[in-house]
């Protein structure tokens, strides 16, 4: 039985939870959508991790770090598809393994310090998107199109965070719709058709002027209407977009979800002894390829425990 939310007032109480932990650096977009300044030095260290899990997945064990210049012009190029699936995934594997650890424990800092989350989809979706992205994507929904990440089989309480890293973040841009009337729980109908929804964005939203900005985390709550936006002749942009489950539904309930969805959920508790007692394990080779069916998580992974072999220091 789903309990009765009232989402304004949630997602209020979570901003304001936000805010006293940001200390000056939140700003509110909207009733329903909040971004945060991050410190320079976290927002550094989540990018050099960044460019050095890049630099190992697309150039192997032997490599060195690569400039983000070099590596956007190597994105913006025609990447195989053992790289990243077709939503734009960049698809850690053997051997960039304890690299992508590390963007992991460096991105989670980030989430823990300034937002209360219950939990959160498993593995961190790193994405490149680029004026080549295809339209024919496995994912159940087009992401250049309007939409709500519940039409994917992401609960219908999940929040979402958006945090541009690297490439052209000015052209190559997520646009945000805002719902201007009370919210509609019909409207995260997981089986809302294509003209549903378009008609639900017409008649009951309005775009916001949120324009991104690198070194600032955007969060919106579930009923937030998103899409990628890709102007002329724009190149490529990695970006981390993070769904989770606030805090408050450990008390109110997950919401409703696909069980390919919730297989790949994760709380807080069961995530607090990373990377201490265990790291990620990517095993897939470089040419394997997973079905997915558009719900599932494209990443072979399992745990490795370090007991006994070796410590990685947080």
């Amino acid at each position: 039985m789903t309990v009765e939310i009232n989402r304004k007032e949630l997602f209020n109480e979570f901003a304001l939870g936000v805010q006293e932990r940001g200390k000056g650096r939140v700003e509110r977009e909207s009733d329903y959508l909040i971004k945060i300044q991050l410190e320079e030095e976290e927002f550094d260290t989540l990018k050099i991790n960044v460019l050095q899990f890049l630099s190992a997945r697309i150039f192997g064990e032997d490599y060195s770090i690569t400039s983000e210049d070099e590596i956007i012009d190597l994105l913006q190029g025609d990447p195989k598809d053992e790289f990243l699936t077709s939503s734009g995934l960049i698809l850690p594997k053997r051997q960039s393994c304890l690299e992508f650890n590390l963007v992991i424990l460096s991105f989670y800092k980030i989430l823990q310090r300034y937002l209360s989350v219950y939990g959160w989809y498993e593995i961190l979706p790193l994405r490149v998107k680029t004026n080549r992205s295809s339209n024919k994507s496995a994912s159940i929904r087009n992401s250049s199109m309007p939409h709500l990440d519940s039409w994917t089989g992401f609960s219908d309480r999940a929040y979402v965070c958006f945090l541009p890293l690297l490439g052209d973040i000015e052209r190559n841009t997520i646009k945000f719709w805002n719902p201007i009337v009370d919210i509609d729980e019909k409207w995260h109908d997981f089986n809302t058709s294509d003209s549903q929804a378009n008609n639900i964005v017409e008649n009951y939203y309005e775009r916001l002027n949120t324009c991104l900005q690198a070194g600032y985390l955007y969060v919106a709550e579930s009923s937030v209407v998103h899409a990628t936006e890709v102007q002329g002749d724009a190149t490529a942009r990695i970006s981390i977009d993070q769904l989770f489950l606030p805090e408050w539904t450990r008390k109110q309930g997950l919401g409703i979800q696909d069980v390919k969805r919730y297989n790949d959920f994760i709380t807080v508790d069961r995530y607090e002894s990373f990377p201490h007692e265990y790291i990620y394990d990517f095993h897939d080779s470089h040419s394997v390829r997973r079905p997915t069916n558009g719900l599932c998580s494209p990443v072979g992974r399992k745990k490795l425990p370090l007991s006994n072999q070796f410590e990685l220091a947080a």
